[in-house]
């Protein structure tokens, strides 16, 4: 979002702390809770879309604000202990350390080594190599079964 953006620049830029924008993050990502929810209202002239847009948005709004419950007391009580920052701020930290003290300028370190990628991978190959279309079908749900009422004659 525009408010993550202007933190970063802020942050990179040093006007901000990386403590005090963590919060302002994670705040920005409660901020997208609404902004989704207001978005699946626009399918609104059918049904059946709504409900899954708006059941996608409800799993979205759960995992911010869930994320944010865990997280965020986390991280304020540890960092009040430390007087630094807590795990998230340890963890960007040595990230940005990484990032920028090896290879020369304009090299990226990281590349090809997301630790996510390497964590998903595995279980994406197998859910992925799944027929898509069963996936597809599955999502959908049964069909509705009718048993016709006329025959259709010619004459």
């Amino acid at each position: 979002s525009t408010s993550t953006s202007i933190v970063v620049g802020l942050v990179g830029a040093g006007q901000l702390s990386v403590h005090d924008g963590i919060p302002i993050i994670m705040g920005a990502n409660i901020g997208t809770s609404v902004t989704n929810t207001i978005v699946s209202m626009g399918q609104s002239g059918d049904r059946i879309m709504l409900q899954r847009a708006f059941a996608g948005a409800t799993v979205h709004d759960m995992f911010n604000f869930l994320t944010v419950l865990c997280l965020l007391p986390i991280e304020v009580i540890i960092g009040a202990i430390q007087g630094e920052g807590g795990p998230l701020y340890w963890i960007t930290k040595g990230f940005t350390e990484v990032a920028m003290d090896s290879g020369s300028k304009g090299d990226n370190p990281l590349k090809d080594k997301s630790p996510t990628k390497i964590i998903t991978s595995p279980l994406a190959k197998v859910v992925i190599s799944n027929n898509k279309y069963i996936i597809n079908a599955l999502s959908l749900g049964a069909p509705a079964a009718f048993s016709a009422t006329s025959v259709n004659t010619t004459a």
